[in-house]
């Protein structure tokens, strides 16, 4: 029991100590981008780790077809333009298909992140628990799967987020 104790105090003052509360009572704006932030840092090592991100099964299919301007229902036109333009556009203008892939990488990780936060956000505004709402935030910084798929360059990322988003607008 005194071992419970004195991690339910030392939680309660690591969350003074960052001002958590203030933080949520201030701006909800600031919430969002405050987790925003934060998950988007928790996997930078993640896309350090295997620079300039992870290669998906399709994308060089569909950087064939950007390239050729041969486009078909087969992969999601929007991303195949996304990751064309990236990874062969801007690949070319900075002399580098791993930065073009790279500034790819960083673009779904912030989308993917802005999901995880929007999340976080409405959680928030729907007066969940604090301490579940920690442990979900926890979950989507900590939890492997999160971080990889984050830099992986399949179609199935982008889709999963945008439908969480549209699902937390229309709710």
């Amino acid at each position: 029991a005194a071992t419970i104790t004195l991690l339910y105090r030392g939680a309660q003052n690591w969350n003074e100590a960052i001002q958590w509360q203030s933080v949520q009572r201030n701006s909800k704006k600031g919430l969002f981008f405050l987790v925003w932030g934060i998950v988007f840092l928790s996997w930078l090592p993640a896309l350090i780790a295997t620079y300039p991100g992870i290669d998906g099964y399709d994308t060089i299919y569909q950087i064939a077809n950007y390239q050729s301007g041969q486009l078909s229902s087969h992969h999601p036109i929007i991303h195949t333009f996304l990751l064309g333009f990236c990874v062969d556009t801007l690949g070319s203008l900075f002399r580098s298909v791993e930065t073009g892939f790279l500034i790819y990488s960083l673009v779904q990780m912030l989308i993917l992140s802005a999901a995880f936060a929007e999340i976080y956000a409405y959680l928030y505004r729907c007066n969940v628990s604090r301490w579940l709402r920690i442990v979900l935030l926890l979950t989507f910084m900590l939890l492997p799967t999160n971080a990889i798929m984050a830099i992986s360059s399949t179609k199935d990322i982008l889709y999963a987020a945008f439908f969480a988003m549209m699902l937390l607008r229309i709710a």
